[in-house]
């Protein structure tokens, strides 16, 4: 089957369903590997926009194969929630608590240390956090914020050296 589109794969790529998606859950660019569906050869994609904005965050898989090869590849980004699966439909998703925008940031950075607190408390990955602690600091934000930033920072990195020497 080597170069040859599948006929179910053409099937589902006509109709526009893919078997899953997949999102990227922050805004910075995300490189995946996928297999390409026409010359069933991995290949590099870079995800890129604003997620749950722009088509160009998801990456649509078109069959079994594909979706266990691209889980394999990509598993440290599902780990650290930068990517998950995406449903297609008219409904909203509910947003990761690590996708966040410049926007938004800046908002939460300005509002009660409360809020910005229980925010930052639910993040999961340190990208997020990254950007909140060099906002912070080109707000010039009080050293409370940007130690309380800190601290969270760190506190996500010994789980991620946590993790990789588990495996």
């Amino acid at each position: 089957m080597q170069g040859q589109l599948d006929s179910n794969v053409y099937s589902l790529m006509q109709t526009g369903t893919p078997y899953k998606s997949y999102i990227k859950t922050v805004v910075s660019k995300v490189y995946v590997t996928v297999i390409n569906p026409f010359s069933r050869e991995p290949e590099g994609r870079i995800l890129e926009g604003i997620p749950h904005k722009d088509e160009s965050c998801i990456v649509d898989i078109w069959n079994e194969m594909e979706d266990v090869f691209f889980k394999r590849m990509n598993k440290r980004h599902f780990e650290t929630g930068i990517l998950s699966e995406y449903k297609r439909s008219n409904v909203p998703q509910a947003k990761s608590p690590n996708e966040i925008t410049d926007d938004e940031i800046v908002e939460l950075l300005n509002s009660k240390f409360l809020s910005l607190q229980s925010k930052i408390n639910k993040m999961t990955s340190v990208a997020p956090i990254f950007r909140f602690i060099n906002k912070a600091k080109e707000l010039e934000k009080s050293q409370r914020i940007i130690n309380f930033l800190e601290g969270k920072l760190a506190e996500l990195q010994a789980l991620e050296y946590e993790n990789l020497g588990e495996k």
